[in-house]
Order: structure tokens, then C-alpha cells, then sequence
């Protein structure tokens, strides 16, 4: 549970030859081998890093659970909100209340699940535009279910699309500029 931090600025754009790997998100975690990530995130600041603003990675048997609320992730180089799931597992992500926006060079939100597991993404009262890719990407690859539920938000302004799912047949988008 995190409530009330600031993860900005971090890694630099040239090279620093400090032989440290991997500092250049706001918050990241990768969990390998079974286990699982269960994340809570509230009123939180990850913006303007070298890579993604939250960064989060499993790999090995587990899932993902993930709830964000009053977050801001914007100006990122890379996704303002980056979640992976590798081998068996899901991937649930609920987003309130939060911005994921202008990403320098790819999209606001990208999630991906690989292997059995389902993908579900909830978005309620966000803001994610300005991205210089799409708003939304979400691929469920493998074997599983997977839905995106998106109200009363706005997803404008994106490089491309404002949610590009693949592998997802249920997308339900209310009250949302797109």
C-alpha cells in the first residue's frame, strides 16, 4: 500500500556509466518465479521519469491486482502506467480518479497478459490524453477472458487510438470523450 508518495524525476537521459540497471521508472516492481503482485496506490505522484511512471512485471506462475486512485502519472518517457503478467495468472488493474497522460513516446496505459489468465481493466473518472502512442493498450495473448470498462472519462488528444485492445472482445465505454 502506498499513499501519499512522490516517485518523479528519476534516470536521466544520457548515459551515466554507474553500471546501475533499471532506476529510471517512478515505482517499479518485478516479482519472478510463482507469487503474485497486489498493489494499492492512492494519492501519488509518478511523473516525469526517463521510463514508465509505474512499472510493474511478473513472471512465473502468479497474477497481478492492482488499484489506483488519485494518481498522477504524466509526462513519463516511456507508459505513464506499465502492467505485465507472464506465464498463468490474471491481471486486474482499477484506475480512479487518475491522470496517465502525455507520455513522450508511448501510450498512457499498457497492459499486457501472457499465458492462461484473464485481463480486466476498469477506468472510472480519468484522465488520459496526450500520449504520443495510444491512450489505452491492452492485449490479453494467450489463453483467458479479458474486458475493459471505461466511464466517465476522457481519453482525447492520443497519438493514435484512444484504446487499442487486442485479443479483448468486451470493451464497454460510457460518458468518455475519445
Amino acid at each position: 500500500i502506498v499513499t501519499r508518495a512522490t516517485f518523479d524525476a528519476n534516470g536521466n537521459r544520457g548515459e551515466t556509466g554507474d553500471g546501475l540497471e533499471d532506476l529510471d521508472d517512478g515505482f517499479d516492481i518485478d516479482e519472478v518465479g510463482p507469487g503474485d503482485i497486489w498493489v494499492s496506490i492512492a494519492r501519488s505522484s509518478m511523473s516525469n521519469n526517463f521510463d514508465e511512471g509505474l512499472d510493474l512485471d511478473e513472471a512465473g506462475e502468479g497474477s497481478v491486482d492492482v488499484q489506483i486512485h488519485t494518481v498522477v502519472a504524466d509526462g513519463n518517457e516511456d507508459e505513464g502506467v506499465k502492467v505485465d503478467e507472464e506465464d498463468d495468472g490474471d491481471l486486474s488493474v482499477g484506475m480512479g480518479r487518475t491522470s496517465s497522460s502525455n507520455s513522450l513516446s508511448q501510450d498512457g496505459v499498457d497492459l499486457t497478459e501472457e499465458g492462461d489468465g484473464n485481463l480486466w481493466l476498469v477506468v472510472d473518472r480519468s484522465v488520459i490524453v496526450g500520449n504520443d502512442n495510444n491512450g489505452i493498450a491492452a492485449e490479453q495473448a494467450d489463453a483467458g477472458e479479458g474486458g475493459i470498462l471505461v466511464k466517465r472519462s476522457d481519453l482525447t488528444g492520443n497519438g493514435e487510438e484512444p484504446i487499442d485492445a487486442e485479443g479483448i472482445d468486451d470493451i464497454n465505454v460510457s460518458r468518455t470523450a475519445r
